[in-house]
């Protein structure tokens, strides 16, 4: 995979494994709309998966992206595990997020679901769960400290 990025999107791949190798807790990716952010992030999960250094990604984002990052998923790492927790069925939603817990792989949601459902995706059999790394697609969503998105993700 990494061959078929471009020379912008590997050094944004090396700049998120290098968050990681320091131990930073997190970072932003901010480059410019349509230069590939999201493949990068999935370049980076799986050679993270890929290299068995990470178990658990939880990955946030409005509603109407849902879908484009399944696709893309599937179309550039379809051997992953990645589940969607979203949309009306309760018991899909928790099959889901059971699976990935229990094994290893990517649950995606948006922000709604995350304010609906936090104690939910914070745990697994009524224990804390703790997720590798939790990632934000238009992180810009939690700038202001007091709304409930921002409130939530410190759970």
């Amino acid at each position: 995979m990494h061959r078929k990025l471009f020379q912008h999107q590997r050094e944004g791949v090396a700049f998120l494994y290098r968050l990681h190798q320091d131990g930073r807790p997190g970072g932003i990716l901010a480059d410019d709309m349509g230069l590939g952010k999201t493949i990068q992030v999935i370049a980076f999960l799986s050679g993270m998966f890929h290299a068995q250094l990470i178990r658990h990604v939880l990955l946030i984002m409005p509603t109407t992206l849902v879908s484009s990052w399944l696709v893309e998923f599937s179309r550039w790492t379809p051997s992953l595990r990645v589940k969607e927790f979203h949309g009306p069925s309760k018991m899909e939603r928790t099959r889901n997020l059971e699976r990935v817990q229990r094994k290893d792989g990517v649950v995606i949601t948006s922000y709604q679901m995350l304010i609906n459902n936090w104690k939910q995706l914070a745990s697994s059999h009524e224990q804390d769960f703790i997720w590798d790394y939790i990632i934000l697609d238009e992180a810009h969503k939690i700038k202001c400290p007091s709304n409930k998105t921002t409130k939530t993700l410190v759970f």
